[in-house]
């Protein structure tokens, strides 16, 4: 409700009209709920929504299923490394073989996670699959990220920000 009549005070100040009667007008505060999970039907649509024939929607497909699949937190996979995805033949604790008795035997490692701790999480099949395709047309980058961000007209790539909207974090670029 707010947010409405913000935008309504905006319009209202764009074309000059008297906005007194409007700014008197408030809206009552609401306790955030929490949040929710996505259903199986949204999560599917959320997957197809990023082209697979460019080189950003590999990425971020990639990153949706780090997120949504693997379960990492934004920061997690921004900081994620190329040598940090890999094979793992056998788990030693027989309930953690069972528990992931449908995963792919490939691992995401996870470093410096909440509380800095480092942890191994498994890949299904889909995740393994966006990963894949998107490091055969990852660009060259000056860091080992998985993900990392490159722009039309730049011979290089940055690493993905993992605070800002699609910031690039390092380097300096040089035009071709």
């Amino acid at each position: 409700m707010a947010k409405h009549l913000s935008a309504l005070r905006g319009l209202a100040d764009a074309l000059g009209v008297e906005t007194q009667q409007l700014r008197t007008v408030r809206s009552e505060r609401v306790g955030r709920g929490e949040p929710r999970a996505l259903t199986h039907d949204e999560w599917a649509r959320l997957l197809r929504m990023p082209d697979r024939r460019t080189r950003q929607g590999k990425r971020d497909l990639a990153l949706l299923h780090l997120l949504g699949s693997v379960g990492l937190r934004r920061a997690e996979a921004a900081r994620l490394l190329v040598t940090d995805i890999g094979e793992r033949h056998r788990a030693s604790d027989a309930r953690l073989r069972q528990a992931i008795k449908g995963s792919t035997g490939w691992w995401a490692i996870v470093r410096y996670g909440k509380r800095g701790r480092t942890r191994a999480v498994p890949l299904d099949e889909d995740a393994l699959a966006a990963i894949v395709a998107w490091v055969k047309r990852r660009p060259t980058a000056a860091s080992d990220h998985l993900l990392v961000r490159s722009e039309a007209g730049w011979t290089w790539a940055g690493t993905l920000a993992w605070r800002g909207e699609g910031r690039v974090d390092d380097g300096a670029p040089q035009r071709r």
